[in-house]
């Protein structure tokens, strides 16, 4: 999508409603297949894309790249690699250049080293010392501030206060022998959620592929 710049004209890089849409279309975790190509055509036909050669080809390639196509597979981190590595060559170019001798850039590194020891000491040492502010009063939330860092305490914090007041439970079925719950979500009120419990093993599945 960086080359998005150079391969339309000015203008129409430049149309805010353009840009929204093309992003929401190809970045929205929400949308499954059939989706994507619906908002893609109407995109396409809506700012006359449709013989554009460059666009063809991406959506032709479209299940290589596109979140639709495969957010069923489970990746862990895997696609935040680019971005880690990104991350990690930032931190060390504040202590190291091109220019450097061999002693001198091992006398840096080791710098750099210290200082990332130092900021994990500080941050173990924060979640120790400090608790972040309860939403809530389920035992599920105090547990979990007992258990996680600060940060990712609060991505769950933030997951746990949208699931009780974004969602809202619409119907519960019986399918073979297992338990389907299906749930609306207050930002997204035309679509439904499939969480599957199948209580035999203990699994759980949400059509959102998310969970």
């Amino acid at each position: 999508m960086k080359k998005l710049r150079e391969k339309v004209i000015y203008q129409l890089f430049q149309d805010e409603d353009f840009n929204r849409r093309l992003n929401r279309c190809v970045w929205n975790n929400y949308l499954d297949p059939e989706e994507f190509e619906e908002q893609w055509g109407q995109i396409m036909i809506d700012y006359n894309l449709v013989e554009h050669e460059w666009f063809s080809y991406l959506y032709d390639i479209r299940e290589q790249w596109i979140p639709a196509y495969f957010k069923d597979i489970f990746m862990s981190g895997l696609i935040r690699v680019t971005s880690r590595s990104e991350s990690e060559n930032s931190f060390f170019d504040r202590f190291l250049s091109s220019q450097m001798t061999l002693v001198e850039f091992w006398m840096c590194f080791e710098s750099a080293t210290e200082a990332q020891k130092h900021k994990q000491s500080k941050l173990n040492s924060d979640n120790k010392h400090s608790q972040i502010p309860l939403k809530t009063k389920l035992n599920l939330e105090v547990h979990a501030s007992e258990i996680n860092t600060h940060t990712i305490f609060k991505d769950f914090q933030t997951e746990l206060v949208a699931a009780l007041f974004q969602c809202d439970l619409k119907d519960v079925e019986n399918i073979d022998d297992a338990k389907v719950f299906i749930l609306t979500d207050s930002e997204l009120p035309k679509k439904t959620w499939n969480i599957v419990y199948s209580p035999d093993n203990n699994d759980v599945t949400c059509s959102c592929s998310m969970f």
